[in-house]
């Protein structure tokens, strides 16, 4: 970011429409984000990380959702 400091891009805790996330991650990606935080799921972890080296946080009301999101390489998770 050109004055520095945390660009966090959140796409939303209840986004789970793939297209949504992929476009959403590619622009934080390309706009000069820190990290991306998206809805807490296995698979849009593994398609953020497809798109971008951005680190990946995930959001989620339910903490056992964590542990698979994680696995699949989220870097952060946040209830």
């Amino acid at each position: 970011m050109a004055h520095g400091g945390c660009g966090e891009i959140i796409s939303g805790l209840q986004n789970f429409d793939r297209s949504s996330v992929a476009s959403v991650v590619a622009a934080a990606d390309k706009g000069g984000a820190t990290h991306v935080d998206i809805a807490c799921d296995k698979d849009l972890v593994k398609l953020a990380m497809d798109v971008t080296n951005l680190p990946i946080y995930v959001s989620s009301v339910d903490p056992s959702a964590f542990h698979s999101a994680v696995q699949a390489g989220a870097k952060m998770v946040r209830h």
